[in-house]
């Protein structure tokens, strides 16, 4: 065997579990008919790709388990496709979803080695109950948590409440990068690595006002480029590497990373931290505008955009309001995207404020990225299929 891509869609199972090109209806069943038809990596001899293709919402508990012999070569990779992918600021429900509103029951858990998970909106729900949205455990190591929005609105208490929880009495390892951690949790913090464990979290956002800490430290903690916002006390103990990590509390890495206020007026400059409808995206004047370090393993944000030569603190990469938008065309799905996320209307992904345009200006299209093309109505797409493609949208900047 080797690399196969099987495809979450919301329907119907379609296809030969095992092999390249079946459907699942959720991505537990798609977990659960790939282990049940090859679970053991050694016969498979690659990857296995689960593409949720779904825009729905998934409200099946998920659990990564029953397969063997994973490494760094042959492993399961769990990533949503362009069209299922939140690539905007805020929560969307418009996009495919993990959630769960039932107590003591997780949207993902995690219990093989080497998984890699990109691309998520998971979210836990419930009105109480010990359980945030994802937990690894069971000596699970290498795992990777990519581009994820990961919300907790629970009111239990604990470790386990936490948005992410690498448990206790296992030795688990994972990379959390270009990640949102958010939400009226009152668990004991964001993201909890009890004793044994290993967390590096690389360019992600936590706010997390309502729980203890934002980030606590039983164990080897290394955090880079990093924002941690709402407790009195963001950090619980020293964290073993912290490189650019700015807090709202006296705890930054760096004395000018320190007291930044999760606010949408001053310090932070977050777009909306209005509980339910958070968008962490960040304003000219944030205080976390390029003041991180380059790490060579990262060169794009949450949503995509490329991070520039001064890299940024947090998930989203400041996006200037005089930039102009350059939309391009996902001639498989018939849809338009543009640089700050997926839209089949342009209109409501871009900005208007600038006051200095007028509906006479033009916005290019990359599709058509030469100097004397400039796109035309949005009602006026000419060939859409082809790549060669013009419209026109009035006074507006990203």
């Amino acid at each position: 065997m080797a690399d196969i891509t099987v495809y979450v869609t919301g329907a119907t199972a379609t296809g030969t579990p095992g092999t390249d090109g079946a459907t699942y209806q959720t991505l537990q069943a798609a977990i659960t008919g790939e282990a049940g038809a090859v679970s053991d990596f050694d016969t498979r001899a690659g990857i296995l790709n689960i593409e949720i293709q779904w825009t729905g919402n998934d409200t099946t508990a998920v659990s990564v388990t029953g397969f063997t012999n994973v490494s760094a070569t042959q492993y399961i990779n769990i990533y949503t496709a362009a069209g299922a992918r939140n690539t905007a600021g805020p929560w969307s429900e418009s996009y495919y979803r993990l959630t769960r509103s039932v107590a003591s029951s997780r949207p993902l858990t995690i219990l093989t080695s080497y998984t890699r998970v990109t691309g998520l909106q998971m979210a836990s729900t419930h009105a109480s109950g010990a359980t945030g949205p994802i937990a690894i455990s069971g000596n699970t190591i290498n795992v990777l948590i990519d581009r994820c929005r990961i919300y907790n609105n629970t009111t239990g208490t604990g470790l386990a409440t936490s948005p992410i929880y690498l448990y206790s009495g296992t030795t688990n390892s994972v990379t959390v990068r270009n990640s949102v951690i958010y939400g009226s949790t009152y668990g004991t913090a964001g993201v909890v690595v009890a004793t044994g464990n290993t967390c590096t979290i690389e360019n992600c956002t936590i706010y997390v006002p309502n729980a203890a800490y934002a980030i606590y430290k039983s164990a080897t903690t290394n955090v880079y480029n990093t924002y941690l916002g709402g407790p009195t006390d963001t950090i619980y103990q020293t964290l073993t590497v912290a490189s650019k990590v700015a807090t709202s509390d006296d705890s930054g890495s760096e004395a000018d990373l320190r007291g930044i206020v999760a606010s949408t007026t001053s310090g932070a400059f977050f777009t909306n931290i209005t509980p339910g409808s958070e968008d962490f995206t960040i304003g000219v004047s944030s205080a976390l505008k390029n003041v991180g370090a380059t790490l060579g393993t990262l060169t794009e944000d949450i949503r995509g955009t490329a991070r520039d030569s001064l890299y940024d603190i947090g998930a989203f990469e400041y996006v200037s309001s005089s930039q102009y938008g350059r939309p391009s065309l996902d001639a498989a799905a018939g849809t338009w995207t543009n640089e700050l996320g997926a839209s089949t209307d342009l209109h409501e992904s871009i900005n208007e404020t600038a006051a200095d345009l007028s509906d006479l200006d033009y916005i290019r299209s990359a599709a058509s990225p030469s100097d004397d093309t400039f796109v035309t109505e949005l009602s006026g797409i000419v060939n859409p299929g082809s790549g060669t493609v013009t419209m026109r949208v009035r006074a507006r900047t990203v």
